[in-house]
Formats: structure tokens, C-alpha cells, sequence
């Protein structure tokens, strides 16, 4: 939690030296701004509830890929957690829309899963499990392509899980006339 603490201090004092205050007399102007892939990587406390054999909180971990559609953005992630003699890895594949609200971006999400339990401490047993999940979220913009990401993740099946995901994320223009998904944002001109 200590390590979770001085990142966010260190991002934070990091995102106030970036800003600047626009020259008086100039006007924001509102443009278009595309993004093309992201990837990031995330961590945070998994909260299973009515899953067999996990009845304690996992710190987990994992990285995150997504790309741009034409309905949104298709991302797919993994997580990794170990502990209380349980082994647990999930991959996911959402369907992700944005939108923005002054600084922040607020995301939303679904789409499926499948779950792996390991429990060795027992006995080697291995279950592997399909799921869904929704989710939502905050983007806040650090500087340049990089940007802090908070999630919410609502996983169904097997019982019901809540993960607290944290993570920094890097968001690539998209160029060379790529399709991006389109965001609304403010500069100075």
C-alpha cells in the first residue's frame, strides 16, 4: 500500500510541473484528438465472494491491450494473483466506451472471461471457468501519451469477484491516417 502511496504522489507532482497556464489573451480551442493502441498495467485487490475455496482478497496484477473499433475500444487483459494457497489468472476480452468530463475521461465496460483457479495447497486441483464482467472508470491525463487509469470491475460466474484495478497506461496517437477513436479535448491555441 506504502508503494501505492509514493507512485501516486510522484505522478501527481509529476502532472502539476506539466501543466501551464495558457497566455492571456489566448482562447481553447476545442479539437479532435485521436488514439490509436494503449497498453498499461494494472494491479490491485481482487474481492471474490461465493467462489469456492477463495474467501480471502488476492493482490493481483497484469497488463492490459486495447485498440481502437468502431464501436468503441476492444481491449484484453489479464490478471494474475497468488495467496491464502491459491493460484488465480483471468483473461478478458471488453468492449470499452469513453467520455469525457473536463480533465478526466470516463470509461465503461463489458464483455467475458475465463477464470482459472489453482488450488495446490490442497490438493493440485485446477478449475477453469467462463465468465462476464461490466466495469467502469477514470482516465486522467499524467502528460504526453501517458495516463493513470482506475477501474471497477464487476466479474459474474463463478460466485462474484470485485477488482479495484491502478495502473498506468500509454495512449499512442493514432497516425498515418489510422482510424483512432475520437475524443474531445481542449488546448491552447
Amino acid at each position: 500500500m506504502k508503494c501505492f502511496a509514493v507512485i501516486f504522489v510522484l505522478l501527481f507532482e509529476f502532472h502539476l510541473a506539466q501543466g501551464q497556464e495558457p497566455a492571456e489573451g489566448e482562447q481553447e480551442e476545442e479539437k479532435i484528438k485521436n488514439y490509436g493502441i494503449e497498453w498499461s498495467l494494472h494491479t490491485g485487490p481482487l474481492l471474490p465472494n461465493l467462489i469456492e475455496g477463495m474467501d480471502e482478497i488476492l493482490m493481483s496484477w497484469g497488463p492490459r491491450f486495447g485498440w481502437p473499433t468502431s464501436r468503441g475500444r476492444l481491449e484484453i487483459s489479464l490478471l494474475s494473483g497468488r495467496g491464502e494457497g491459491i493460484e488465480y489468472m483471468a483473461a478478458s476480452v471488453s468492449l470499452r466506451g469513453d467520455l469525457r468530463f473536463e480533465d478526466l475521461t470516463g470509461i465503461f465496460y463489458l464483455g467475458a472471461d475465463g477464470h482459472q483457479y489453482t488450488y495446490p495447497a490442497i490438493a493440485p486441483t485446477t478449475i477453469f471457468v467462463a465468465g462476464g464482467h461490466v466495469g467502469t472508470g477514470i482516465l486522467a491525463h499524467i502528460g504526453g501519451d501517458v495516463w493513470f487509469r482506475s477501474d471497477m470491475k464487476f466479474n459474474l460466474n463463478p460466485g462474484t469477484a470485485l477488482y479495484f484495478g491502478f495502473g498506468i497506461m500509454i495512449r499512442a496517437p493514432a497516425g498515418g491516417g489510422a482510424e483512432g477513436s475520437q475524443e474531445r479535448v481542449s488546448a491552447s491555441g
